[in-house]
Formats: structure tokens, sequence, C-alpha cells
């Protein structure tokens, strides 16, 4: 099974984003900041992380770079207001940023080529 964590701190939007996901058959955890999300990683790692880029306690780009050193194999995706195509994370590699509004299909293409990447490079 896909698994999905999505980290916003709008609940609206996180239970929206949840469930878009579920439809396309993820099983999403939710987490409404960052020190919550590394919590709920550390309880039960998803392969999957969906993370807003603005949040009041930590951003986006800072619980990126966390999660990269603490679970190197997750996949992780950003979503932002700011229409930017990609984020930088710390220096090993940009993160892709799927632009706030998206529909259904952006969200569920966005998910789907993280994941690509993410076993690509598990792979090699």
């Amino acid at each position: 099974m896909k698994s999905l964590l999505v980290v916003d701190d709008e609940p609206v939007v996180r239970t929206l984003v949840a469930r878009l996901a579920r439809t396309a058959g993820y099983t999403v955890t939710e987490a409404g900041c960052a020190g919550e999300a590394l919590d709920q990683m550390a309880a039960c790692p998803s392969a999957l992380v969906l993370c807003d880029v603005s949040m009041p306690d930590r951003n986006g780009p800072w619980l990126a770079t966390q999660l990269r050193r603490q679970f190197p194999d997750t996949a992780l995706v950003m979503m932002t207001g700011h229409g930017q195509g990609e984020l930088e994370a710390g220096p090993e590699s940009a993160i892709p940023a799927l632009s706030k509004p998206f529909n259904r299909e952006q969200l569920i293409a966005a998910l789907e080529r993280a994941r690509d990447c993410s076993a690509a490079k598990t792979k090699s």
C-alpha cells in the first residue's frame, strides 16, 4: 500500500488533500506542523511526505532537510502558494513543488513522480 503523510497547518487544506490522495489508493496520515510530522514519521514512517512550504513552527524546507537526514528513502513533495517549480532543501537536491491551487490529477501526478524518483534512487 502507498503511504503518505500530509503536513499543512491549515486543517481544511490538509483534509482535502488527504481525501484526494485516499481516492488514489494512498493510506494517509496527517500532521499540522513540522514537529508533529517528525513525531509521526518516527512512530510510523511514510513512504511519501507532502508538505506545505509555509508553516508557523518550522517551514517546509527545514522539515524536508530533517526528513532527508532521518528518512533518506522517503519521497518528498512540497506544496506552495508561490508558484515555484522546485525548492532547495539542503545541499543534496531540489524537491518538486506543487503550486496551490491544484486539482486531483496534478496532485496524484506529483505524488507518483516523487515515488518513481525515490524508487529509482533506491535501486541505484
